[in-house]
């Protein structure tokens, strides 16, 4: 079975912090009227200097509505079936207030409610099985300044189980990133920098002790309206990872 290598975690916000403030064309750092994206990523093949498109390892279509929300994400398999759906919902201020995932035959499988703080920005988000039992939860804390600086994730016994410390620059990316585990213990940093487009250029990632652990760096190819459609992805010069992008758009 193929490893999915995962370059890119911050729990779905990309690298732009936009929770609450900005619709998803801005987390996703989207230029133009996007209508759906399908994104098809692939790993390296045998001979580990080109990739193996006879099947991606992730697929995912994603729909948005003209204002920038996700109203959908599918899930593909290799076959085009139907993996898994998450389908969106917005409050009466366009903020996202929840996420109801269902399996491929239409079956719920779970939920996560979005909770806000006065400003727009998010609170927390709580995530409920099949019988309305709320399971873990997601904490968000953020500066003066009003970027987040802080996500905790806290399980179902209320003990909390990783920490995630984020540094912003001033145009809202993330620069930094440290994961903590429960206990407080550094578990690894990972630094981040863009290209001109707002992409992430390169990421490094270091162990508690400072040991860098891996660069991988990324090149793109952009379309006319300025998103990218083609990510390969390096470590050591060694491609790791190809993901490209399909735009319909308004």
């Amino acid at each position: 079975m193929k490893k999915i290598v995962l370059l890119v975690f911050l729990t779905g916000m990309n690298m732009l912090i936009a929770w609450g403030q900005s619709n998803d064309y801005a987390a996703l750092n989207l230029f133009g009227k996007v209508k759906s994206m399908s994104e098809k990523t692939f790993l390296p093949d045998a001979s580990g200097f080109g990739f193996d498109r006879s099947e991606p390892a992730k697929w995912y279509i994603n729909s948005f509505t003209e204002k920038g929300n996700k109203i959908l994400d599918i899930s593909l398999n290799p076959d085009s079936s139907v993996r898994k759906k998450y389908v969106y919902a917005y409050n009466e201020r366009g903020f996202r207030s929840g996420m109801t995932v269902y399996s491929a035959n239409d079956l719920f499988m779970f939920r996560i409610v979005y909770l806000y703080n006065d400003n727009g920005t998010l609170k927390e988000d709580i995530s409920y099985d099949e019988q309305n039992k709320p399971g873990k939860r997601k904490e968000y804390l953020y500066g003066s300044n009003g970027l987040l600086t802080e996500e905790n994730t806290i399980g179902a016994d209320n003990q909390l189980t990783t920490k995630i410390r984020y540094t912003c620059n001033l145009v809202n990316q993330v620069t930094e990133t440290n994961v903590y585990n429960g206990s407080g213990q550094l578990l690894e940093r990972t630094t981040y920098a863009y290209d001109s487009k707002g992409n992430v250029a390169s990421e490094s990632s270091f162990d508690a002790q400072g040991t860098l652990l891996s660069k991988t760096t990324h090149l793109y190819v952009i379309d006319e309206k300025g998103n990218w459609i083609r990510k390969s992805s390096f470590i050591s010069n060694k491609p790791v990872q190809l993901t490209e992008r399909k735009f319909l758009y308004y």
